[in-house]
């Protein structure tokens, strides 16, 4: 009897948790998950069902009068998964594109995290525990919105962490669990203060209204404060940051799961009420809520999005800098946003693989006469071409030439045995007594892939005298 009384209290699970960080760290602090696609999907997903396991057990253990049957359990986490994988992510990724902006700067990240990221994976939990399982006949009782809640919470963060991590290059074994861990925490603590609120409505009587946008609010705020803990650190660059985020974002995870767990033990030990009120209709007040956070999501990723105005007047031309650019999408790549100009030149850059410059410049050259539109090539900067050719183009409405030209880079380093090919266009643009030059150069095998930013800047310049 004492011992299942200990099982039941929980403690035994978070021992096993550390137990299970600290293992990953001894044996994984410096072992990378190999394999490509579907392989690391996998392995990711058996690391992070150990976590998963250990809190849907443990909250399941809280429910200690009537259990819920454990294929509703089993429900609830994968109610969680399809929450994520169709709705949150897709809207995150595809519709905000949250990546592409967030973290250009503090002030982007948190507008980003409590405008747009906590929001919508609050409104993802309510909108699971809410329409699935608050109707449902097996909610008899006011802990088991908690462990619908907490178990939605589990699954949301299952999936969530795998897609986090899959395309990381840095994925030891004590990273995947760290994240697994403190993700599953906070998820699953939020899921469970949601449900608490559905039960106080259900089973106490309370206003649906305006405990519904309680939990909204609070979901967001939570999550958004742990996304706070958890990246902003990453993004000021501070020493040690790793440890230091890990170590805030789960002592703040334990403290709110602490939080859920005294309300589930309070609950457990009052009175049940029978008499229970279901409401089947859509929460006007709460619904309207949603519709504002995902309204508000869209003027925020906008504005990120748009990027960073620069006026030139020695150009006679503002620009727009994409800030999806920041996050280079090479593979193995590293990217340092550099952004500097002066009244001969504006750059922007940052490194590809094997360490070669990706940029894009922008140089005004003076007219001592009349200039040939076609007579272009003296504006190659490289002394030696392999190939050249050129064309018309229009930047900004006005026609110029485009001259596309590869050149060879020495090798830099000793394991390199041949030279390096580097592809350019050089786009000329003549403009009152001046020729504008914007080029972009990256290496031959990953051209392609920054040519869209390219795209993007050209598409965003406007004349001053527009």
């Amino acid at each position: 009897m004492q011992t299942r009384r200990f099982l039941r209290t929980g403690f035994l699970n978070i021992l096993f948790l550390l137990g299970f960080l600290l293992l990953m760290f001894a044996l994984g602090s410096h072992v990378l998950i190999g394999g490509e696609g579907s392989l690391k999907i996998i392995l990711l997903a058996l690391i992070v069902l150990v976590p998963s396991s250990i809190c849907v057990l443990f909250y399941y253990l809280q429910d200690r009068r009537e259990p819920e049957p454990v294929e509703y359990v089993v429900y609830a986490f994968l109610a969680g998964m399809a929450a994520a994988s169709l709705g949150l992510i897709p809207l995150w990724e595809l519709f905000y594109r949250v990546q592409d902006w967030i973290f250009v700067s503090s002030r982007s990240f948190l507008q980003g995290t409590f405008l747009v990221v906590a929001p919508l994976a609050a409104a993802s939990l309510y909108a699971v525990v809410r329409y699935v399982f608050y109707p449902l006949k097996e909610f008899d009782e006011p802990v088991d919105g908690m462990v619908y809640g907490a178990v939605t919470g589990v699954g949301l963060a299952f999936v969530i962490t795998i897609h986090h991590l899959v395309t990381r290059p840095d994925c030891t074994l004590f990273v995947i669990a760290s994240v697994a861990t403190s993700y599953t925490l906070i998820y699953s603590a939020v899921g469970s203060l949601i449900g608490y609120l559905l039960g106080q409505v259900k089973f106490r009587h309370k206003n649906l209204e305006a405990y519904a946008l309680f939990s909204l609010l609070l979901g967001t705020l939570l999550l958004g404060v742990f996304y706070s803990v958890n990246d902003l650190i990453f993004l000021e660059a501070y020493a040690g940051a790793f440890f230091l985020s890990f170590g805030l974002g789960l002592a703040y995870a334990l403290i709110v799961l602490a939080y859920g767990t005294w309300q589930m033990r309070r609950l457990t030990e009052a009175d049940q009420h029978a008499k229970v009120v279901v409401c089947r209709r859509f929460d006007r007040l709460p619904s309207l809520l949603i519709v504002l956070f995902l309204v508000g999501a869209v003027f925020v990723s906008a504005r990120g999005l748009k990027g960073q105005r620069f006026d030139i007047p020695e150009f006679g031309i503002h620009i727009y800098y994409p800030n999806s650019f920041s996050a280079f999408p090479f593979e193995d790549a590293f990217s340092s946003k550099v952004v500097s100009f002066d009244s001969m030149q504006m750059l922007f850059s940052c490194r590809g693989p094997e360490n070669l410059p990706v940029n894009i410049s922008i140089r005004t050259h003076p007219l001592e006469s009349k200039p040939d539109r076609f007579d272009v090539v003296r504006y190659v900067e490289a002394a030696e071409t392999e190939s050249l050719s050129t064309r018309l183009i229009s930047v900004g409405g006005i026609r110029g030439t485009r001259v596309a030209y590869s050149y060879l880079v020495e090798a830099q380093e000793l394991d390199q045995v041949f030279p390096r090919l580097m592809q350019t266009y050089c786009d000329v643009i003549f403009r009152g007594d001046s020729a504008l030059v914007f080029t972009y150069r990256a290496g031959a095998g990953y051209f392609e892939q920054g040519l869209s930013e390219y795209t993007k800047i050209l598409k965003n310049l406007r004349w001053e005298d527009e």
